[in-house]
């Protein structure tokens, strides 16, 4: 029974850690994606002003773009490093898990193993 406790309680944490890594892999995918949506769709649209018009304004909107640009680079850094915090939590977590679940059964075998020696022990005295 306590073997079966253990398991559930480690099937539990794995679960509730690979729901938080989805989780969090899929707000950096979802970031990532909006990102470059906007991205494109920034490019695009400069691409065709440039085309049209080499006004001081254009250039004005072409300098506000590559800002842009660098600012939503800093943000896809900014969630990649916030990723890579995340997945190391939960690999802490993870290991943590593993290593209490091991000590358990560690200590779990020895008293079994006790429990089997002193058995043996009191079958060889009542012989």
């Amino acid at each position: 029974a306590m073997v079966a406790n253990l398991e559930l309680r480690w099937s539990r944490d794995m679960e509730r850690i690979e729901a938080q890594l989805n989780e969090a892999v899929q707000r950096v995918q979802n970031s990532r994606a909006e990102t470059e949506k906007n991205l494109r769709q920034l490019i695009a649209e400069e691409s065709q002003a440039a085309r049209r018009l080499h006004s001081s304004q254009e250039h004005m909107r072409v300098a506000e773009a590559q800002k842009w640009v660098s600012d939503a680079a800093q943000q896809l850094e900014g969630l990649k490093r916030e990723y890579e915090v995340q997945l190391g939590n939960m690999k802490r977590v993870w290991e943590n898990a593993l290593s209490s679940t091991s000590r358990d059964v560690a200590a779990l075998e020895d008293r079994l193993t006790s429990h089997q020696q002193r058995r043996e022990a009191s079958d060889v005295q009542l012989l």
